[in-house]
Protein backbone atom coordinates (compact mmCIF):
# COMPACT_ATOMS: atom_id res chain seq x y z
CA UNK A 1 0.00 0.00 0.00
CA UNK A 2 1.61 3.00 -1.16
CA UNK A 3 0.94 6.13 0.67
CA UNK A 4 -0.15 8.51 -1.97
CA UNK A 5 -2.77 10.91 -0.17
CA UNK A 6 -0.50 12.32 2.08
CA UNK A 7 1.82 15.13 2.15
CA UNK A 8 3.70 13.77 4.59
CA UNK A 9 4.52 10.39 6.49
CA UNK A 10 6.26 9.13 9.72
CA UNK A 11 9.91 7.82 9.77
CA UNK A 12 10.66 6.63 13.15
CA UNK A 13 13.77 6.98 15.21
CA UNK A 14 13.69 3.02 15.87
CA UNK A 15 15.72 2.88 12.47
CA UNK A 16 18.63 5.00 13.42
CA UNK A 17 20.52 1.85 14.61
CA UNK A 18 20.01 0.36 11.62
CA UNK A 19 20.94 2.94 9.46
CA UNK A 20 23.33 3.63 10.65
CA UNK A 21 25.23 0.37 9.99
CA UNK A 22 24.51 1.16 6.26
CA UNK A 23 26.74 2.96 4.51
CA UNK A 24 25.90 5.95 2.69
CA UNK A 25 25.47 4.92 -0.43
CA UNK A 26 22.77 2.20 1.00
CA UNK A 27 21.80 4.81 3.16
CA UNK A 28 20.65 6.82 0.23
CA UNK A 29 19.22 3.93 -1.72
CA UNK A 30 16.74 3.44 1.34
CA UNK A 31 16.00 6.92 1.46
CA UNK A 32 15.10 7.00 -2.11
CA UNK A 33 13.20 4.18 -1.87
CA UNK A 34 11.56 5.55 1.05
CA UNK A 35 10.57 8.38 -0.78
CA UNK A 36 9.00 6.98 -3.93
CA UNK A 37 6.78 4.35 -1.83
CA UNK A 38 5.42 7.41 0.04
CA UNK A 39 4.71 9.18 -3.19
CA UNK A 40 3.13 6.01 -5.01
CA UNK A 41 5.98 5.04 -7.03
CA UNK A 42 7.30 1.91 -7.81
CA UNK A 43 10.05 0.33 -6.09
CA UNK A 44 12.78 -1.29 -8.18
CA UNK A 45 14.39 -4.47 -6.69
CA UNK A 46 17.48 -3.70 -4.68
CA UNK A 47 20.59 -4.87 -6.16
CA UNK A 48 22.30 -4.54 -2.18
CA UNK A 49 20.25 -7.59 0.43
CA UNK A 50 20.86 -5.45 3.06
CA UNK A 51 18.96 -1.99 1.19
CA UNK A 52 15.81 -4.17 0.49
CA UNK A 53 15.46 -6.06 4.04
CA UNK A 54 15.65 -2.59 5.82
CA UNK A 55 13.26 -0.95 2.98
CA UNK A 56 11.00 -3.97 3.82
CA UNK A 57 10.85 -2.79 7.71
CA UNK A 58 10.23 0.29 7.12
CA UNK A 59 7.52 -0.05 4.55
CA UNK A 60 5.59 -2.21 7.17
CA UNK A 61 5.95 0.37 9.66
CA UNK A 62 4.76 3.14 7.20
CA UNK A 63 2.05 0.95 6.24
CA UNK A 64 0.72 0.16 9.32
CA UNK A 65 0.77 4.09 10.00
CA UNK A 66 -0.76 4.54 7.07
CA UNK A 67 -3.93 2.45 8.09
CA UNK A 68 -3.71 4.05 11.48
CA UNK A 69 -4.33 7.31 9.57
CA UNK A 70 -7.13 6.15 7.40
CA UNK A 71 -8.79 4.84 10.35
CA UNK A 72 -8.98 8.40 12.27
CA UNK A 73 -10.12 10.19 9.22
CA UNK A 74 -12.92 7.66 8.95
CA UNK A 75 -13.78 7.83 12.70
CA UNK A 76 -13.47 11.68 12.45
CA UNK A 77 -15.57 12.05 9.04
CA UNK A 78 -18.51 9.40 10.71
CA UNK A 79 -17.81 11.84 13.89
CA UNK A 80 -18.66 14.38 11.53
CA UNK A 81 -21.49 13.34 9.98
CA UNK A 82 -23.31 12.65 13.60
CA UNK A 83 -22.63 15.77 14.80
CA UNK A 84 -24.82 18.84 15.38
CA UNK A 85 -24.12 22.46 14.40
CA UNK A 86 -21.47 24.50 16.54
CA UNK A 87 -22.63 25.08 20.28
CA UNK A 88 -22.18 28.86 20.60
CA UNK A 89 -22.99 28.21 24.41
CA UNK A 90 -19.53 27.08 24.70
CA UNK A 91 -16.92 29.20 26.67
CA UNK A 92 -14.11 28.88 24.13
CA UNK A 93 -16.70 30.55 21.76
CA UNK A 94 -17.62 33.26 23.82
CA UNK A 95 -13.83 33.68 24.30
CA UNK A 96 -12.75 34.11 20.78
CA UNK A 97 -15.90 36.24 19.66
CA UNK A 98 -14.72 38.47 22.70
CA UNK A 99 -11.40 38.60 21.58
CA UNK A 100 -11.62 39.29 17.69
CA UNK A 101 -14.53 41.79 18.78
CA UNK A 102 -11.65 44.15 20.64
CA UNK A 103 -9.31 43.90 18.08
CA UNK A 104 -12.15 45.04 15.09
CA UNK A 105 -13.39 47.82 17.28
CA UNK A 106 -9.26 48.88 17.65
CA UNK A 107 -9.23 48.49 13.77
CA UNK A 108 -12.09 51.23 13.28
CA UNK A 109 -10.52 53.65 15.96
CA UNK A 110 -7.19 53.16 14.22
CA UNK A 111 -9.31 54.06 11.19
CA UNK A 112 -11.01 56.95 12.62
CA UNK A 113 -7.37 58.48 13.70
Amino acid sequence: MAVTDKATFILNNEYKEQVDMLNDVQAGQLFRAILQYANGQSIDEFADPTVGMMFSFVRQQMDKDYKKYAEVCQKRAEAGRKGGPFDHTLPSFHRHYKENKNILTLMKEVENL
